[in-house]
């Protein structure tokens, strides 16, 4: 559930980071006790996963298929039942570059907006005669622009616009009651692009490039750009890392409002800065040296984003699958999770602790409640665990190896020989690494996370034994 509701939105898990702000923060139960963990192969990748009050799972699922003697990356929609994790309906969607179809959103009906290409559609899901299925209801065509024109992502405002970004660095709103787009082009340097998602609160539209951060507001029914800082972006693309500039996903938060501050992580060739802003006027406010300044240290994460607080993970070295868009300069995951709080003042911030003990393998999430920090860790051995942090403190309090067979959960496990099976996980790894993806609470117990090869699910055992919903 949102941290500021937006009332164009989904009630409960709308966004990959939780909310329009992009905070990374939710609400409700996380699991507890001992736990169960289940696995469905979906046979690719689980970027993507969205629930709507009908407590249906949507995700989109990309898989590497053979087309035409070649292997491409192709894009699915997938509802499944929480429970089980069983595929209801499947709806192929249209290819296009690695960010495409991910970054979308449920409205408040719970229907899913999604953009590909030039286009932006919205996909109701409904049970039909023959079991449930998915429909496009709208689609909406932005024309009069470059042939190689995409969007990346888009987010909707607090008046039922639904703002966009281009890869080309373009952004704009839809109205989605006439259908008329209104564009504006972010810069005119050509290497500047956008390789993120985007953020929304009633302070305007963040959108950080590969050179700098914007914030775009509504002025005579067009946009404008509000303000604009540019930042370090380094002098390369690290490792651990899918572009040459933030990994951030620009992150709204604060005290009162809950959207006084903007922050991002810098790509600094001396180092990774945590910049944070005041989202009304662009005021650069805290400039602080995360990772105690190691030079090797960088995140493609969204930061965590609460009250006074940001936490924040290295990506330092994580080595994303060839057929994406990271740099060849791998090396090992580094340790490290970190929080920095805004003085109470405004002005700068601190470093409240850093634990180097630990590496997530996926988008940390805040629980609002159980006031821990929740991930997948993966330690030397490149052993998967679930993992808690204490908010206050930064101390491990639960750690919990994934003891799942990752030979069981191939494709037709039971007709491969151990040689093949053997073949087959040497070709995709641990099916179980959540490759810096962002998985969903609900508020009920239960995480689901998506990992390169499946849908992981980690749930109380109590759930299991009262409600049915663990180990099937």
């Amino acid at each position: 559930m949102a941290q500021v509701k937006n009332p164009y939105a989904g009630t409960k898990t709308a966004f990959m980071h939780d909310d329009a702000l992009s905070s990374d923060v939710f609400t409700g139960k996380a699991p507890t006790g001992d736990l169960n963990f289940t696995f469905e192969t979906k046979k690719g990748a689980v970027p993507t996963l969205l629930m709507g009050s009908d407590d249906l799972l949507q995700v989109v699922c990309v898989r590497n298929e053979s087309t035409d003697g070649s292997i491409k990356r192709t894009p699915y929609l997938l509802l499944l039942n929480p429970e089980t994790m069983e595929t209801i309906a499947s709806f192929k969607l249209p290819a296009g570059r690695a960010l495409n179809n991910i970054y979308g959103y449920l409205n408040e009906n719970d229907e899913l907006l999604l953009a590909n290409g030039k286009t932006i559609y919205r996909i109701a899901h409904n049970q039909a005669e023959n079991g449930w299925e998915f429909k496009i209801k709208e689609e909406f065509v932005l024309g009069s622009v470059a042939e190689d024109f995409e969007f990346v992502a888009i987010t909707p405002d607090w008046k039922g616009n639904i703002w966009f970004a281009s890869y080309d660095s373009q952004a704009g709103f839809l109205n989605p009651k006439t259908g008329k787009f209104s564009l504006i082009s972010l810069s005119d340097r050509k290497d500047e692009i956008v390789a993120n998602s985007i953020s929304s609160s009633p302070a305007g539209i963040a959108i950080a490039t590969t050179h700098s951060l914007y914030v775009l507001h509504l002025k005579s029914k067009q946009p404008k750009i509000l303000w604009q800082a540019d930042y370090d972006r380094g002098n390369r693309v690290k490792p651990g890392k899918l572009s040459w500039g933030t990994g951030s996903s620009p992150s709204f938060f604060g005290p009162k409002k809950g959207y006084e501050y903007l922050t991002i992580l810098d790509s600094g060739t001396e180092g990774t800065h945590l910049n944070i802003y005041n989202s009304k006027n662009g005021k650069l406010i805290a400039s602080e040296l995360a990772f105690e300044g190691d030079v090797e240290q960088g995140s493609e994460n969204s930061p965590i984003a609460f009250g006074n607080s940001v936490i924040i993970a290295s990506t330092y070295g994580f080595e994303y699958p060839s057929s994406s868009i990271a740099t060849d300069e791998v090396g090992e995951l580094k340790n490290g999770v970190q929080r920095f709080d805004v003085n109470q003042n405004g002005k700068g911030a601190k470093s409240v602790w850093f634990n180097k003990n630990v590496r997530s393998t996926s988008v940390p999430k805040m629980g609002k409640d159980s006031k821990r920090i929740h991930f997948i860790n993966e330690d030397e051995n490149k052993q998967q665990a679930y993992a808690e942090l204490d908010f206050e403190t930064g101390n491990l309090v639960k750690k919990e190896i994934i003891e799942l067979d990752p030979y069981s959960v191939l494709p037709n496990a039971n007709q491969l020989t151990q040689e093949k099976k053997e073949a087959m996980l040497e070709r995709i790894g641990n099916p179980f690494n959540a490759m810096q993806m962002a998985g969903l609470f609900d508020g009920e117990g239960t995480l689901f996370q998506g990992t390169k090869f499946g849908l992981l699910k980690i749930s109380s055992e109590n759930i299991s034994k009262e409600d049915g919903k663990g180990n099937e």
